[in-house]
């Protein structure tokens, strides 16, 4: 407890009945468990809001990931699918060029 021993607070105790006297120590007791009790409260309760705002952030974050692993996979499949249109259209383009050439050749 802060490096006091038994000695340190045998001699604050003392100290403190001389000054305030017997009756008003329990009072002066009272109040600083009071104010000790309500530290605590407050202080978890900063706790507890630093630490919700953390897993805030951290989900965030996730979606944020998962909405670029979704935006790349898109763009993936859109690229997959426009070069199996060019694909499809050159074979086209060469079918209906030799479709030409052999009409061609025939009315030769």
């Amino acid at each position: 407890m802060f490096g006091l021993g038994m000695p340190e607070l045998m001699t604050i105790m003392v100290i403190a009945l001389v000054i305030f006297g017997p009756r008003k120590l329990p009072e002066i007791g009272r109040t600083a468990g009071k104010f000790i009790r309500e530290f605590r409260q407050a202080s978890q309760q900063i706790e507890n809001q630093v630490k919700m705002e953390f897993r805030e952030s951290e989900r965030q974050e996730r979606e944020a990931e998962k909405e670029k692993k979704e935006v790349k996979i898109r763009e993936e499949v859109e690229k997959k699918n426009n070069s199996e249109e060019a694909k499809s259209k050159e074979i086209k383009n060469e079918e209906e060029t030799k479709e030409k050439e052999t009409e061609a050749g025939g009315s030769c």
